[in-house]
């Protein structure tokens, strides 16, 4: 079964986005080890097993009035332990992708306006990457 973790109502996690702004070099971390880094921060999963689990998807750019970001979305596959962290997440709960889309068309004022625009982005993603699969059948 294919879930999206969803914590809290103002972020959508692990499962459509990790993100970080580009910083010079010497400071900043590629889109990958962020994400294993708020894998391991957010929901206990050891950043040295997530790093080989995670495959990128696609680098989106977005921005408002409010925000600014640069982000990278990657599909994460685990069956290990998930372990909410105290610190990071207020409460969470995994929901299956049409239930999730579903929600997100019910209730959109429950998720951010990036986070909106993150999981349009993943449902056209999987869309076309369903069209491409069934083309090579």
């Amino acid at each position: 079964m294919t879930a999206i973790m969803f914590i809290a109502t103002w972020q959508v996690a692990q499962a459509t986005v990790a993100a970080s702004m580009p910083l010079p070099p010497l400071q900043g971390e590629e889109y990958a080890d962020t994400a294993a880094r708020e894998l391991q921060e957010e929901i206990g999963v050891p950043a040295t097993q997530s790093s080989s689990l995670l495959q990128q998807l696609f680098i989106f750019p977005y921005k408002d009035d409010v925000c600014h970001v640069w982000g990278c979305a990657f599909r994460f596959t685990w069956d290990g332990p998930v372990s909410f962290q105290d610190a990071e997440v207020e409460w969470g709960k995994f929901v299956g992708l049409q239930e999730l889309q579903q929600q997100l068309q019910r209730e959109p004022g429950q998720f951010t306006p990036v986070g909106r625009h993150i999981l349009g982005l993943y449902f056209d993603h999987m869309k076309q990457e369903q069209m491409r699969d069934s083309q090579q059948s």
